[in-house]
């Protein structure tokens, strides 16, 4: 993960290697490693991001020309107002046709039209709350009851339950995910929509201790991978040492949730990660 103070001097690195007194977008993002996302997450727009890193802002740079000028509120208020014009969340087509700003606007700064609405909603939950229904009118003249259906019965249940109530995490929405991981099945599934993005590659995966080998990209620049023994659990608190051999089993924790300091291996939260992509 980049800090703010990293992310501010790779923008000012990039634009004195290219010799310039501003650095457009788009320059950045082919001269530079670190994910446009990753910048806005920490700085706000790209605007506001060259102003932090001490950068000047060209005369001729309008608005109209340059979306990253646009707020988020701006574009997430734009979405409210669509939605109460159709009556349902906007689509691609809805946008183009009926917004007032091209579909790009949020495809550029938040990958989809859905997650834009997914911020919206988050934003402004109270404008997306469905208008509650008219009581249905009754015709006087017919009260007589026309419905097939002349009982409800009484059905008797087991003692012992077929199934098992289902755990839901909470709500998280990234990409084909609803809910969080509630066990090591769902901390493996995440960890793998994200294992190539993150920079790892696994050679086998197990339900033995270590569950899974591979390697992790260190330097991107150098091209320098290392190799690693990873375990995957859903609370880094559960984690065990190898009382028998006395040597810790893996070099990586990979966990939905850290909730434990003392951890003696590394640990990677998924939960951190995803909150930063999504943003």
């Amino acid at each position: 993960m980049y800090s703010r103070e990293e992310i501010i001097r790779e923008i000012q690195k990039v634009a004195a290697g290219m010799g310039v007194r501003y650095l457009k977008q788009q320059d950045f993002i082919l001269n530079s490693t670190i994910p446009i996302n990753t910048v806005k997450y920490h700085l706000g727009t790209w605007a506001q991001a060259a102003k932090a890193a001490g950068l000047e802002m060209p005369r001729d740079y309008s608005q109209s020309e340059n979306p990253e000028l646009v707020q988020d509120e701006e574009l997430l208020r734009e979405l409210v107002r669509l939605y109460r014009l159709s009556g349902k969340p906007p689509t691609a087509d809805i946008v183009k046709a009926h917004g007032a700003f091209s579909l790009e606007y949020y495809t550029s700064r938040w990958q989809s039209l859905d997650r834009a609405l997914w911020k919206a909603r988050a934003l402004f939950p109270e404008a997306f709350q469905p208008a509650p229904a008219s009581p249905p009118v009754q015709d006087p003249v017919s009260e007589v009851d026309t419905s097939p259906i002349r009982l409800i019965p009484q059905t008797i249940k087991p003692k012992r339950p077929v199934k098992a109530e289902r755990r839901l995490g909470e709500p998280v929405d990234f990409r084909g995910m609803r809910f969080a991981p509630v066990d090591r099945d769902g901390v493996l599934f995440l960890f793998g929509m994200l294992a190539m993005e993150l920079g790892f590659e696994l050679e086998f995966v197990s339900n033995e201790r270590p569950h899974a080998e591979g390697r992790r990209y260190f330097d991107v620049r150098r091209e320098q991978w290392k190799h690693l023994r990873m375990e995957f659990l859903l609370k880094s608190s559960t984690y065990t040492p190898d009382q028998d051999s006395g040597r810790e089993p893996c070099d990586l924790l990979v966990c939905w949730d850290h909730d434990n300091e003392d951890c003696p291996v590394e640990v990677l939260e998924l939960k951190s990660v995803i909150r930063e992509i999504g943003e």
